[in-house]
């Protein structure tokens, strides 16, 4: 099998930009370094100098949420694809477009739910849910619960529920009086 010349730079920022494009949304910092784990297309350092050089160049646009970084590949980033894609390794677009198809719900649904607590005291957790649309929140609330069980319950809970539940609210919020 021929090994990869790990050290292309051009190479390594179109891989960047190419898993960068496959989330219109954005993609967080992490998951690229694990796809990128997985896969050793690039050393560690080599991902991290590309990143920042993407963004300083106006390729991908950085958004920070919830004390984590996602990139989103900017118009001109998808200009430079368009006619530099045939750069990066079939195998390696494979992998990325196999990583979107089966990851970009979940992603997607992690960068718009947010649900986290805080200990105030003994007898009370400040429980924070989120829901965001494209980095902004759209709709919050902050509840107290009794017990660090039931302040974990509540942010499992809105994980897997928010979306019913914000569609729920709104119905009710919106719907006509009836007369």
């Amino acid at each position: 099998m021929l090994k990869r010349n790990k050290g292309n730079l051009t190479e390594n920022r179109l891989i960047l930009l190419q898993l960068a494009s496959r989330f219109p949304a954005g993609i967080e910092h992490d998951e690229m370094v694990q796809l990128n784990m997985q896969y050793d297309w690039m050393l560690y350092f080599d991902l991290e100098q590309g990143l920042l050089e993407l963004c300083e160049e106006k390729l991908l646009a950085l958004q920070e949420l919830d004390n984590r970084r996602f990139y989103r590949a900017t118009a001109e980033a998808l200009n430079v694809l368009d006619l530099y894609r045939h750069r990066i390794p079939m195998s390696i677009r494979t992998a990325i477009d196999e990583f979107a198809r089966s990851n970009s719900q979940r992603m997607e649904r992690q960068m718009e739910l947010f649900a986290d607590y805080v200990c105030v005291s003994a007898i009370d957790y400040q429980v924070q849910l989120r829901i965001n649309e494209y980095f902004r929140p759209i709709w919050s609330m902050v509840i107290s619960a009794p017990t660090e069980e039931h302040a974990q319950r509540i942010c499992a809970r809105f994980k897997n529920e928010g979306p019913q539940l914000y569609a729920h609210m709104l119905a009710q919020l919106t719907r006509d009086e009836e007369t």
